[in-house]
């Protein structure tokens, strides 16, 4: 087995075990030793994501897809994160190039449905944003403003 794959596993078994930092740390030494693997990146992201760090998971998703366009699950964690993030729209996009990828993948048939979901009733554009603030700032629900 290489360091490389050696250094992954490692992060794997960390990621499994919900030790999330330390995975962090084992997958950025794998991608130190070798970072044209784009698997390794979703892993990454993966952990990223589960500790809240939407922006650094989102990094590492969008780089999976730039090494390798047809890595469908990259796609799917660009839509997660982008869900997460509050705009259904970028998801929706990254879930269809997901589901262009591979057709059948029910993981991210899921994340697009959510996605589709969400978008009902998400703002379309800045004004229809500061519309329904306003809206709701009228009614008093100060946290949905």
């Amino acid at each position: 087995m290489s360091k490389f794959q050696q250094l992954k596993e490692r992060g794997n078994a960390l990621f499994q075990r919900k030790q999330y930092d330390q995975a962090l740390e084992w997958y950025t030494k794998a991608i130190a030793e070798d970072g044209t693997v784009h698997a390794v990146y979703t892993n990454r992201a993966a952990a990223y994501f589960n500790l809240g760090k939407f922006q650094e998971s989102l990094q590492d998703a969008e780089k999976s897809v730039e090494l390798e366009p047809k890595w469908t699950k990259g796609y799917y964690r660009i839509g997660m994160v982008h869900l997460e993030l509050g705009d259904p729209h970028k998801s929706i996009e990254a879930f269809t190039k997901g589901m262009d990828v591979e057709p059948g993948n029910a993981q991210v048939k899921e994340g697009l449905a959510q996605a589709q979901e969400a978008a009902k009733s998400a703002p379309k554009d800045h004004n229809d944003a500061k519309l329904k603030g306003n809206e709701c700032y009228k009614l008093s629900h100060y946290e949905e403003a």
